[in-house]
C-alpha cells in the first residue's frame, strides 16, 4: 500500500484540521474488487480526499480518483484500459436523521465509532464505477465458445400429458 494513506484515521480530527490525503494505492491492495474483471496487479490507483466540516453533519469528504485500471472482457476475455475518473462528495454521517440534512449531490456514508477506514472509501467509489460486466469496444464472442446449434436439436414431437383425457370424452 502507499505509504501515504494510513489504514485508519479519527474523522472527528480529519474534518477539524481540513486534512488532504493524496497519493497512489495499487489495486492488489484492495480486497473487494471482483477478480473475474478487475486484472489485480501492480496497477495504480491516483487518489486525493480532501475532509472539511460541515454545520449539519460531522463532516464531509471530496473524493478524486484518476486512473487507468485494465479490466477483463467478459465477452472476449480480453484486458482492455478503463478510464477512472471520479469527482465525489461524500458527507459522514451517525445519525439516520443527519441523512435528510445532506445536500443534493452528497452520498452518504455511515461512520461508526471514530475512526474511518480511507482505503474503503476509495475502494466504494472504485466499485460504483467498474461495469457489472464489463466490454472491450468493438468485442465480439470468439467461436470457440459459442455452442453449435445441431447439437441441440429440439423434438418435434411433444408428449402432452393431456391427450389420455381426450379419449374419455
Amino acid at each position: 500500500m502507499a505509504k501515504s494513506l494510513p489504514d485508519s484515521i479519527d474523522i472527528v480530527t480529519a474534518i477539524r484540521k481540513s486534512w488532504l490525503l493524496s497519493g497512489a494505492v495499487l489495486l492488489s491492495d484492495f480486497d473487494r474488487l471482483p477478480a473475474h474483471l478487475v486484472k489485480l496487479d501492480d496497477q495504480e490507483v491516483k487518489y486525493e480526499m480532501a475532509f472539511e466540516p460541515s454545520a449539519d453533519i460531522m463532516g464531509l469528504a471530496h473524493i478524486t480518483i484518476e486512473s487507468k485500471i485494465e479490466l477483463i472482457c467478459q465477452r472476449s476475455l480480453e484486458h482492455f484500459d478503463f478510464k477512472v475518473k471520479v469527482n465525489k462528495t461524500i458527507g459522514f454521517i451517525n445519525r439516520v436523521e443527519d441523512e435528510d440534512k445532506l445536500l443534493g449531490g452528497v452520498a452518504p456514508s455511515w461512520v461508526d465509532g471514530d475512526t474511518v477506514n480511507p482505503k474503503s472509501l476509495l475502494e466504494d467509489e472504485l466499485l460504483l464505477v467498474i461495469p457489472e460486466f464489463p466490454v472491450k469496444p468493438g468485442a465480439t464472442i470468439k467461436s470457440e465458445y459459442l455452442a453449435d446449434e445441431e447439437e441441440h436439436e429440439t423434438a418435434e414431437e411433444t408428449h402432452n400429458p393431456f391427450a389420455v383425457l381426450k379419449d374419455l370424452k
